[in-house]
């Protein structure tokens, strides 16, 4: 497998829409809907509108016993589990293996290797 570019890019964070959504509450009067509308606006100033994902190319080869090479080129973009406490190196070992595996077990499937 060869690493063709790896870019960290930044994305929409589906979060942020539904803390802005969560935010609706603030319109309605009440104790119950006051407390709510707090816990919105806390939730809402801390949540990012972005969020960065890993952006990979890779080149994927595989040589099944007995047949020629396969070859495949992939591009995935990647996004980071919600509210993983992970370190860039895990964050990066996971893209890495979630962008790798789906063209791997692809090839191997297509040259016969079960």
């Amino acid at each position: 497998m060869e690493v063709l570019s790896w870019d960290h890019v930044p994305v929409n964070n589906p979060q942020y829409d539904a803390a802005q959504q969560a935010l609706k509450i603030c319109t309605k009067k009440g104790w119950l809907y006051e407390t709510m509308c707090t816990q919105a606006k806390t939730t809402a100033a801390n949540t990012p509108r972005q969020i960065m994902s890993q952006k990979l190319s890779l080149n994927v080869t595989v040589t099944p016993p007995g047949s020629p090479a396969l070859t495949k080129l992939t591009q995935s973009t990647l996004v980071p589990q919600s509210g993983a406490q992970l370190s860039q190196t895990e964050i990066e070992l996971s893209s890495l293996q979630n962008a790798a595996a789906p063209p791997i077990k692809e090839l191997l499937d297509r040259g016969g290797c079960t």
